[in-house]
């Protein structure tokens, strides 16, 4: 982390009121995540992934199979 800037996540214990910059403090606790992070991470998904998921369909057309595309990429995210 740079000077002067956020970290990716957060995590906080809404009954204490306590923040914490890595790891979770305990089952309550809340992660919290900055967009733009979240949007990077998500355009590197699917910038290095979306072709594993094109099939030709009957007319050669390329096509977007989203049968595993959502959850491959759910499991990303969380990651």
């Amino acid at each position: 982390m740079k000077a002067n800037e956020a970290p990716e996540k957060i995590w906080i214990n809404p009954s204490m009121d306590l923040p914490k910059l890595n790891g979770v403090l305990d089952k309550d606790s809340v992660e919290y995540t900055r967009t733009d992070a979240f949007i990077e991470k998500a355009v590197e998904w699917l910038k290095n992934n979306v072709e594993n998921y094109y099939y030709l369909d009957e007319a050669y057309d390329k096509v977007i199979s989203i049968k595993n595309l959502n959850s491959d990429f759910k499991k990303y995210m969380e990651g």
